[in-house]
Formats: structure tokens, C-alpha cells, sequence
């Protein structure tokens, strides 16, 4: 009777733990997803709203759950959309945000470095063509 008990409540365990598993794996999913929608309408340009829903969700507990693909993504999209307003703050504070998020999340510490912060800036001059590329000599044009 004892062992019949033990099993039950081991069984009980288990059951719980798988729970977890998949509530967290939804977590990782719809967080995707809703990352993915802030990014597609990201893509049609600039805008305020979106920008603070995607870093709501990129500072919060769910930012975890985003893709390095994904977060990649954004800082491109991010980095496009102040090439089209290069003079708007909140573009460029949008794009420091999401360039420390992805390029903090490459690294083991998941914080990003002085370095990181020195390459976000060569991105947006690049980006908004204040500074010619390494790799473009500056007579092609």
C-alpha cells in the first residue's frame, strides 16, 4: 500500500514537471510570435508605439525567450528605420536598446561590453552614412 502511495505521489511529480515544460515552451512561443508582429510592422517604418512594445517585452522576464535570429532582425529593421529618420532621438534610442540587447545576448555574460557599444555606434554612422564602411573605398560611390 505504502509503495502504491509513493508511486502516486511521484507520478503526481512528473505530471507537474512536464506541465512546466510545455507552459514555458508556449511562453517561448507566443513571445516569438508577438516579437515577430512587432517586427513586421516594424519593417513599414518608424513608430513610437511599436518601439516601446517590443522593448517592454526585450527588457521583461519574456525577453529571454527571443531568438538570436530574431533579435538580429530587429536591430537590422531598428538600424533601417533610423537610416530613413537619422535625425529622430527616439529612433537611434531604439536602436541603442535593441543593438545592446542582441549583441549582449552573443556573449556569455548576456550583458553587453564598452566594444559592443563602440560597434552599435560604427552601425548607425554606417547606417546613416556618416562615416564610409572599412571595406568601401571611398572613391566608389
Amino acid at each position: 500500500m505504502g509503495w502504491a502511495i509513493s508511486l502516486s505521489l511521484f507520478l503526481i511529480f512528473v505530471c507537474g514537471v512536464c506541465a512546466l515544460i510545455c507552459s514555458e515552451r508556449d511562453r517561448e512561443k507566443a513571445t516569438e510570435k508577438d516579437i515577430k508582429k512587432l517586427l513586421d510592422r516594424l519593417e513599414n517604418g518608424h513608430d513610437p508605439e511599436f518601439e516601446h512594445a517590443v522593448l517592454r517585452i526585450i527588457h521583461g522576464r519574456r525577453g529571454q525567450c527571443v531568438s538570436k535570429k530574431t533579435s538580429s532582425a530587429l536591430y537590422r529593421v531598428a538600424l533601417d528605420n533610423l537610416a530613413a529618420h537619422p535625425h529622430n532621438a527616439s529612433a537611434k534610442a531604439f536602436v541603442l536598446d535593441v543593438g545592446r540587447f542582441h549583441l549582449g545576448r552573443l556573449r556569455k555574460s548576456k550583458k553587453a561590453t564598452a566594444s559592443d557599444e563602440e560597434s552599435i555606434q560604427h552601425d548607425i554612422m554606417v547606417r546613416c552614412r556618416m562615416v564610409v564602411p572599412k571595406y568601401q573605398p571611398a572613391w566608389d560611390g
